[in-house]
C-alpha cells in the first residue's frame, strides 16, 4: 500500500497516519524483550522498527542509528533479534561513512546470512549517489553471482527507485543475467518491473522481455480442467474440485 502512495498527492498524509498507527503499536513493545516474552512479539517488534524507519520517524531512526554505532564497537551489544530491523533502518539513513561502515562489516563477515542483511541494508539507501555505488557492487566479483540480483531489486524496491535501477540494467543487461541462473535470468525484469506503479510502463515490460515461467498444468479428475499447481503438489481431492 505505501508504495502505491509513492509519488502521489496524498503520500505525505497517508505516511503521517500510518506512522501515527505504527508509533502506537510499537509503544506497547518497545526496542527491547521482556522476560518470556513470545517469538511472534519479537517478530512484532521487528517489522515495527523496519515500518517506522521507512516512514522516516526520526525517534526509531536515531535509536537504530545510536545502536548500530554501539554494534560497531561492540557486536555482542546488539541482540541478534535486531539486526534487521536496525540494519535496514541504518542503511536507508545511511550517509557516505556509514555507508563504508556497513560495506566493510558485509565484506568481512563469512555468514551468508549477515552478508545477505547488510546489503540489502546497503541497496536500500535513499541518497542516489550511494544508491549508484550499490548497483555498481552488482558488477564486481564482491558478492556471490546470485546475490547481485538482490542488489538491484532492492534499489528499486528499498530504495524506492526503480527508473535508477532499470536505467542500470538496460546499460548492463548481459553482464547482470550472465550472473542468473536459469530461472532468474526469466525473472530477473519483469520482478523488477513490479517496483513500477505507474501503468504507462505496462508496455515498455512487454517490450523488455518474457513474462515468468509458468507451472505446470495438472488436470483435475473430477471436472477434467486443468488447475496450475506446482509439481510438489497432488490435485485436491475430488470434493474439493467439485466444489
Amino acid at each position: 500500500m505505501q508504495l502505491l502512495e509513492h509519488g502521489q498527492r496524498g503520500q505525505a498524509a497517508f505516511e503521517a497516519a500510518l506512522r501515527s498507527l505504527r508509533n502506537a503499536q510499537f509503544a506497547l513493545i518497545g526496542w527491547d524483550a521482556g522476560p518470556g516474552e513470545p517469538g511472534s512479539t519479537a517478530l512484532r517488534r521487528g517489522q515495527l522498527i523496519r515500518s517506522l524507519g521507512r516512514l522516516g520517524d526520526p525517534a526509531v531512526t536515531a535509536e537504530a542509528q545510536a545502536r548500530f554505532a554501539a554494534y560497531v564497537k561492540n557486536p555482542a551489544s546488539l541482540p541478534p533479534a535486531l539486526y534487521d530491523p536496525v540494519f535496514s533502518v541504518v542503511g536507508r539513513d545511511a550517509d557516505q561513512a556509514v555507508y563504508d561502515q556497513l560495506r566493510a562489516l558485509g565484506r568481512a563477515t563469512t555468514s551468508i546470512r549477515q552478508k545477505g542483511r547488510i546489503y540489502g541494508a546497503l541497496a536500500a539507501a535513499k541518497d542516489p549517489r550511494l544508491a549508484r555505488q550499490t548497483l555498481d557492487i552488482a558488477l564486481t566479483d564482491e558478492l556471490d553471482p546470485g546475490m547481485t540480483r538482490r542488489l538491484v531489486l532492492g534499489v528499486a524496491y528499498g530504495a524506492e527507485m526503480p527508473d535508477l535501477a532499470w536505467q542500470f540494467v538496460q546499460q548492463h543487461r548481459a553482464a547482470l543475467l550472465g550472473k542468473q541462473d536459469a530461472v532468474s535470468r526469466v525473472t530477473f525484469v519483469p520482478d523488477l518491473f513490479e517496483a513500477f506503479t505507474d501503468a504507462a510502463r505496462a508496455d515498455e515490460r512487454r517490450r523488455a522481455g518474457s513474462g515468468r515461467p509458468r507451472a505446470p498444468r495438472r488436470r483435475c479428475p473430477a471436472r477434467g480442467r486443468p488447475r496450475r499447481r506446482p509439481d510438489s503438489l497432488q490435485c485436491p481431492p475430488q470434493e474439493a474440485c467439485a466444489a
